[in-house]
């Protein structure tokens, strides 16, 4: 790939996380500035599985779109050439260049195909092993990516903590699309009418739900911060312990004006 092929490509990356993904692309920031650009294509990777949901009408669609992910991405484990992409083009580069494994990528494309059935997990426990598939192995490539030493722990937890964090901040964008991604078990505890949530009526006991998921991602950031954390890996712990901050100060009330508001002073509160 010729150098400004390489540039005008690394550029659509960052400029697709950064409209889409603005948490990671932060996150992102606090990299060594040569593994930035790499970043940038994992995590524009993401994003295209990650809305495979949204765009397609259809579960065959999906299930189509997320195969195409798997095999234009086999040759490039085999030392073959990737396809004319601006993503796959670029994540080729990085997965030559770091030496990434295949599985991490397998473990997200998989994730995603769940997205797909529109069903809710039945426990909080569901919901956990649903951020940590759709999280942890991100979070186990940035640290190839940065040179950061293999710890499948702080991988584990920290993507856990990243992705209960965002479910709970996504309740009402999601539910009104109709859907929702609430552990049926806390549903049920919480006396929530799911119907009414999708016509945007509030109810007390959500409330209590989001204590009880927030709750766990606060015990899984925690489990993570046992360890010493690197950048942009610390930025990541740090991004999450604000928003669990400002869901506390709401009440855990998805319908406060607080609860999805993102700090202005984000930025500077994750050096």
């Amino acid at each position: 790939m010729s150098n400004l092929n390489n540039k005008k490509n690394h550029e659509y990356c960052r400029s697709l996380v950064k409209n889409h993904d603005y948490d990671r692309y932060l996150i992102s920031l606090f990299a060594d500035k040569e593994n930035q650009p790499d970043l940038w294509s994992l995590f524009a990777f993401n994003y295209e599985i990650a809305k495979t949901r949204e765009i397609v009408t259809e579960t065959q669609l999906g299930l189509i779109r997320l195969q195409w992910w798997r095999e234009a991405l086999d040759p490039v484990f085999t030392g073959g050439e990737a396809k004319s992409h601006q993503v796959l083009k670029p994540l080729a580069d990085a997965i030559h260049r770091y030496k990434l494994p295949k599985e991490p990528f397998e473990t997200l494309i998989y994730a995603r195909e769940f997205d797909l059935e529109d069903v809710a997990p039945d426990s909080l426990e569901g919901l956990v092993n649903y951020c940590e598939f759709t999280n942890s192995p991100l979070i186990s490539l940035t640290m190839k990516i940065c040179g950061i030493e293999d710890n499948l722990g702080v991988a584990r937890h920290l993507g856990i903590a990243y992705g209960l964090t965002g479910q709970m901040r996504a309740i009402l964008t999601y539910a009104k699309e109709g859907r929702a991604m609430l552990p049926a078990d806390l549903v049920y505890d919480n006396e929530i009418d799911m119907k009414k949530l999708f016509q945007g009526v509030k109810q007390d006991g959500l409330s209590g739900l989001v204590k009880s998921v927030a709750e766990e991602a606060e015990r899984n950031l925690e489990l993570a911060l046992t360890e010493k954390l690197h950048q942009p890996l610390k930025a990541q712990a740090k991004l999450v312990k604000a928003y669990l901050k400002t869901m506390r100060r709401s009440d855990y009330d998805p319908f406060s004006p607080k609860f999805m508001r993102r700090p202005p002073t984000l930025p500077l509160r994750l050096f």
